[in-house]
């Protein structure tokens, strides 16, 4: 024995920052698409408005297509919000506690968010 102890690579790091790739894709993808989904809700808004008061021959399912598209166009956003911590939140008495409630609130909040997500799963 040198006398040098020699420590072992500790492998939660690499496993954070497998996670932190995994989810900055899923950011990349969730974000993509709905850049996508808003140019065609806009383009499919104008073509139902020129179809509808320009050619005076409405096209029905853009107006279904839109609602169906504004709703995930909502969910994605949301997404994007509690992946980024932008979320709404009511943080008027959150602030007055400690770091560690506010630590224990933040994570009930997002046990609350996967509860209701089991919830809506079929």
């Amino acid at each position: 024995m040198s006398g040098v102890e020699v420590e072992a690579a500790p492998r939660i790091p690499a496993l954070g920052r497998a996670i932190e790739a995994v989810g900055l894709w899923v950011d990349r993808l969730v974000s993509t698409a709905a850049v996508i989904l808003l140019l065609v809700e806009t383009v499919l808004l104008f073509a139902g408005v020129v179809f509808r008061y320009v050619l005076h021959k409405p096209l029905v399912w853009t107006d279904e297509l839109n609602a169906i598209l504004f709703l995930w166009l909502g969910i994605l956003g949301a997404v994007m919000a509690v992946r980024r911590w932008r979320h709404m939140r009511m943080s008027t008495f959150v602030v007055r506690l400690g770091t560690r409630a506010q630590s224990i609130i933040a994570d009930l909040g997002i046990a609350l968010i996967a509860a209701v997500l089991c919830l809506l799963l079929p």
